[in-house]
């Protein structure tokens, strides 16, 4: 089956790749297809080359028009107390450049980041982590060859789900080490090189995405962010990280997702399927000591909708842990259910509040012998204040589980001081025994600033 969506997402895509090229460009408004009107006309003679010169120098300063983007200092320290690390987390310049250009009947969308960071002594680049000097985040061309289907090919970011921060059946690749190390919170989506299909429809609107190469979390792994490692029993240190396995090339460890969504009135229904593999290490080869990415089924639902004076959402999941259906063998994660329950409300004047609960339940509990609960669930609570004419924003969004004790707190202001320029100050706070889950990240507490020119 997945054979034949392969070939079909092949024939579908490059085919409307090639209608979507050679298409016309549509026309320019009347009185721009020459000179502007007023200027003299030229003298006999120049008016080839010269006149073409004109029109192409014009197009390229059109082009330089297009970008934007920012410019950005990110500084962070590190009160954990963590060893083996320094103690500045963050010690960056970034650019970003971003862009969208026409073509033909597409539209090719660039985003791009360059990076200097003085916190990493290996500036080696990575197309896959975003380790290095250069992040690509988009790369993409999207067009529409039928007025009820949307292809978008290439390098993108994708959000699915109803969670604040909190994500069941959104299995796109996250990156944890930008998300726990203080980065702005965009970072926290990592890219993926997919074929995106929307199929629109009066009874649900249909999207496929289609990845050819296995994509995983850009997860915590001991480089950036130190870990309680249960093999050695205390904090792992910078020089240290995991060996990890590949579960194979691009076309044999590949990945689909699936989402119907419609409207029931003011709600919000999604139906959701993933075809590929756990997202994180969540296995061992014992044979080599490495971690492992298993394979991962993945079937759920999400109702979205008014109840009150705010919004209630509700996201459902089942993981179906695929080598390992039976939940005998230790060395493989298990199946486990997952819930999430979400209330939000403005309470006051520019305040608003929002507290969801998450649970995860594993299923076969007694033949897994590497988990300490049966049951995990979770409790947020966010609170965002806007003041002075919503230039400045506080926000706390905080992290509990009553099952294991532990914590997680993101505290956060930011203050746009124009239109061009912002200030982030912020926290990153853990807490909890090392054997949680939140816990065992508790010697990389942290806090940092940044400043960021928008352009």
């Amino acid at each position: 089956m997945k054979a034949v969506i392969r070939t079909l997402f092949a024939i579908s895509s490059f085919a409307a790749a090639h209608f979507a090229l050679a298409g016309d460009p549509p026309p320019l408004p009347g009185g721009l297809g020459g000179l502007p009107s007023g200027l003299p006309s030229l003298p006999s003679g120049l008016g080839g080359s010269e006149s073409k010169g004109f029109g192409e120098e014009e197009e390229q300063i059109s082009w330089l028009s297009e970008l934007n983007g920012f410019a950005e200092v990110r500084l962070g320290y590190r009160a954990g107390g963590a060893t083996g690390y320094s103690e500045e987390s963050l010690a960056e310049a970034r650019v970003q450049i971003r862009t969208e250009k026409a073509l033909g009947a597409a539209l090719l969308d660039v985003s791009f980041d360059l990076l200097a960071d003085g916190a990493v002594s290996d500036h080696g680049y990575d197309w896959e982590t975003g380790r290095g000097v250069l992040d690509v985040r988009s790369l993409n061309l999207s067009f529409s060859p039928l007025d009820s289907v949307d292809v978008k090919l290439g390098r993108q970011v994708a959000t699915w789900g109803v969670g604040d921060l909190v994500f069941i059946n959104d299995l796109f690749p996250k990156d944890w080490n930008s998300f726990f190390l203080g980065r702005d919170v965009e970072y926290l989506k990592a890219p993926q090189d997919s074929v995106r299909l929307a199929f629109y429809n009066d009874i649900a609107n249909v999207e496929l995405l289609y990845s050819p190469r296995f994509e995983s979390d850009r997860y915590i792994d001991g480089d950036r962010l130190a870990y309680w490692d249960t093999m050695s029993g205390g904090l792992t240190e910078e020089s240290s990280p995991f060996a990890v396995q590949s579960p194979g090339d691009a076309f044999s460890a590949d990945e689909l997702h699936l989402r119907a969504q419609r409207m029931l009135g003011r709600y919000e229904l999604a139906a959701y399927g993933y075809n590929g593999y756990w997202k994180s290490p969540a296995g061992m080869d014992y044979m080599t000591g490495e971690s492992i990415f298993p394979e991962l089924n993945v079937f759920g639902a999400s109702v979205r909708g008014p109840l009150g004076k705010g919004l209630v959402s509700s996201e459902f999941g089942f993981y179906d842990s695929a080598e390992d259906p039976t939940g005998s063998d230790p060395f493989v994660r298990n199946d486990e259910f997952r819930f999430l329950l979400g209330y939000e409300q403005e309470i006051g004047n520019e305040l608003t509040g929002s507290v969801q609960y998450y649970v995860e339940r594993t299923r076969d509990y007694a033949a897994s012998s590497a988990i300490a609960d049966r049951d995990r669930d979770l409790v947020t609570v966010r609170l965002t204040k806007r003041l002075w004419q919503q230039t400045l924003t506080l926000s706390g969004f905080a992290f509990y589980s009553p099952s294991q004790n532990d914590h997680y707190a993101r505290l956060s202001a930011s203050w746009n001081a124009s239109d061009e320029w912002r200030w982030d100050v912020g926290a990153n706070l853990f807490g909890g025994d090392y054997s949680s889950f939140f816990g065992q990240f508790g010697g990389n507490d942290n806090i940092y600033l940044s400043l960021r020119r928008i352009f």
